[in-house]
Order: C-alpha cells, then structure tokens, then sequence
C-alpha cells in the first residue's frame, strides 16, 4: 500500500460521503479532541469519558467474544462522531462484508492483508496518511511465522514491541484511535504497556427475538490493564454491553 493509493482511497469515501448525504458539516468542537464511548458506562468512566485520540488500545478475548462486532462498533461511532473515515486493517482477510453496517460501509477505508506483519505496515502507512479518525488492526487469525530468525540481522518475523512503538507514535501524531484487536492477552503480539487501555471481551448470553432469530449478542467488556485510569473511576471496570447483529 502507497501512499498514493491511501490518497485515493480517501477520496472515494469522501466521494461516497457526499452520495450518502453524509458530507462534512463544521462542527462546535475539534475533530481531534473527541472521546469515542465503549458503549458501556462503567467502562467510560474508567477511561475518563472513553477512548481518545493520539492514543494505541488493545482489545482481546475469547473465539465468539464479540471483539469483531466491538471494533465495527466503534470505528461507527468513531467516524459519526469526527466525520472522518476510520479504516479496517484486516490482517487474516478474514472480515465478512455483510456484518459491516450499511451506515458504516461508506466511511471504511477495508485494508485486506496476508499477515500480521504486513497488516501492521499497511496500518503504519494508513496512520502516516494522516485524516482517520480511528484505525483497527486486526489480528486475530492473522498468519505469523514464529520461527526464530536464523541470524542476527535477519529481518523479525513475529509483531514486537517495536513495531507497536512505531503505531503509537503514528496514532498520537495523526490524532488518530488506533485499536489493536488480538486472540487473547497471552498472545505474543499483544502491545503490553505500549497501550494505553488493554481490554478483555468475554462471551455473554444471546438475546433472542421473534420466531427464535437472533436479536442481539451480549459482550462482557472488562478492563486487563488502564494506563490512565479515571481518578473517580475503577481502572479494572467490567460490565455488558449488547450488540445488535442485524
């Protein structure tokens, strides 16, 4: 991925903005200085009114958590709220176009990679691009070779801390969220204390609706690790949250 093609990418959202009637209108406050809400209270109050701009989060948890569903969620809220696009850095290839709300689809730049490493170039470059409110890279399923390297020069196989110094540094330049999404909180990519707020997404009970179809799912949120707990907040905050699956 270029930058070239970032640009253009940019354009057609913006393009598509404008058919959906959703041009940029001025707005009372700064794009740059919003909160994105989680969606549940608790956890809000924990952030200290919710996930901010400029900063790195990670979010883990269990096959069936929800943590797709979660991301998709806020990159909405993130876009609605900034009137910027946010992208999908999708490092397994493995997102399916139809759980992408039709109020979503217009303002997602979806970047398709092959691995985990190349998923974190392609979400570094998006982030240098610059103009998106929040940026998600996920890496759950992602292909990561975990062999040693033979030499000490050879190129690092496996995501490290290096590589989420550099995403940091690209979100607090950019202003842009960016939201690592992983397997679980043993995994050996995961951030650790390069971000911010670590989450932990546990499965919860379905809510069913007429004739037995699946309304909504409920998401446990919890909080792993805050950097920068609300001093009136619980900095390992945990409650439910449900999301609506149509």
């Amino acid at each position: 991925m270029t930058a070239a093609r970032i640009d253009q990418a940019r354009l057609a959202l913006a393009e598509a903005h404008r058919a959906a009637g959703l041009a940029r209108k001025p707005i009372e406050r700064s794009a740059r200085d919003i909160l994105v809400s989680t969606g549940v209270a608790a956890i809000d109050e924990a952030l200290g009114g919710g996930l901010a701009r400029g900063a790195l989060y990670a979010l883990a948890g269990e096959p069936g958590s929800g943590r797709a569903s979660l991301a998709l969620a806020w990159l909405l809220r993130a876009t609605l709220l900034a009137r910027e696009p946010v992208a999908f850095v999708d490092g397994a290839d493995a997102l399916d176009p139809e759980s992408v709300s039709e109020a979503l689809r217009p303002r997602m730049l979806w970047v398709r990679a092959r691995s985990s490493l190349e998923a974190v170039a392609c979400a570094e470059q998006v982030l240098d691009a610059g103009g998106f409110a929040m940026v998600c890279l996920y890496l759950v399923g992602a292909a990561d070779p975990r062999e040693p390297r033979a030499q000490p020069h050879a190129p690092q196989r496996r995501v490290g801390p290096g590589h989420w110094a550099r995403v940091a540094q690209r979100a607090e330049s950019s202003r842009a969220i960016a939201l690592a999404v992983l397997d679980d909180h043993n995994d050996p990519r995961a951030p650790g204390a390069l971000a911010r707020t670590a989450f932990v997404a546990h499965r919860g009970a379905p809510r069913w609706g007429r004739s037995d179809v699946l309304d909504a799912t409920t998401i446990e949120l919890g909080i792993a690790r805050n950097r920068q707990a609300n001093a009136q907040g619980d900095g390992h905050a945990r409650a439910s949250l449900s999301i609506d699956v149509r």
